[in-house]
């Protein structure tokens, strides 16, 4: 009876520590907020050595493919997952955040339909009705249409925007820029700085894609899972692909 009771007062000892265990503090959060970027230019800096070293080598220039945006993407891609690896403080505040019960239920589905429904009609009254973006300029900006339109390029294009960008953006976004900011500043203030730091990051579509940010974290904050959006976010960057490639090809 004693041994039963003293594994009970354990386990409950470490039940109401376990949310503590996903307690992120400033100092944590904004280290791994500049480790991240800085990893990314730094992978970016060796990439570019090693491969002109190669090009050297076999005497075809092979550093052209680093300004290509699928490949800097996988650079990107790398970057965050190694500064996932080592913020381990970090990834226990997102540990609990990948649940698949939220498909379960039927509310799911509509925060999903409304999302991407909200999306595409604030898309094209900001493009089509009040002309304050202009469709299909990522095709420029990314440099689509200067890129080799090869198998592996457009293999890899389909790779980075359909599943590493969905992934990463939304772990980062919502995951740990929102649920951060959630925690310390309140909802309303995580969500709007959250939505326009991500808008920001986009050029060519800032506002339309601030619009998307704000609908995205809301269906993550009433679902609590990041598969929810990251479901979304693949659908829609599915479609936008397609879009971009039918332009060029």
């Amino acid at each position: 009876m004693q041994g039963n009771y003293l594994r009970h007062t354990d386990l409950t000892h470490n039940n109401e520590l376990s949310p503590l265990r996903n307690e992120l503090k400033w100092k944590e959060w904004l280290l791994f907020v500049i480790a991240y970027p800085g990893f990314s230019i730094v992978l970016s800096f060796v990439a570019a050595i090693v491969l002109s070293i190669i090009s050297a080598i076999i005497e075809t220039d092979l550093t052209h493919y680093l300004m290509m945006i699928q490949y800097a993407a996988l650079l990107d891609a790398v970057a965050f997952g190694l500064a996932l690896l080592i913020f381990r403080s970090v990834r226990r505040f997102i540990s609990n955040q990948f649940s698949m019960e939220p498909f379960k239920k039927i509310t799911t589905y509509v925060y999903i339909v409304a999302t991407m429904g909200l999306t595409y009609i604030s898309q094209h009254i900001i493009i089509n009705l009040l002309s304050l973006e202009e469709e299909g300029s990522q095709v420029s900006l990314f440099g689509i249409d200067q890129m080799e339109l090869t198998a592996m390029n457009i293999s890899f294009l389909v790779v980075a925007f359909v599943l590493l960008a969905p992934i990463t953006e939304e772990i980062l976004f919502r995951g740990i820029l929102f649920g951060f900011l959630n925690k310390k500043l309140g909802f309303l203030l995580g969500l709007i700085s959250s939505s326009i730091i991500f808008g920001l990051l986009h050029p060519g579509h800032r506002l339309s894609v601030t619009i998307m940010a704000l609908l995205l974290t809301t269906a993550y904050f009433k679902t609590k899972s990041l598969w929810v959006t990251i479901a979304i976010h693949m659908i829609w960057n599915a479609f936008a692909t397609y879009g971009l490639l039918s332009m060029v090809l």
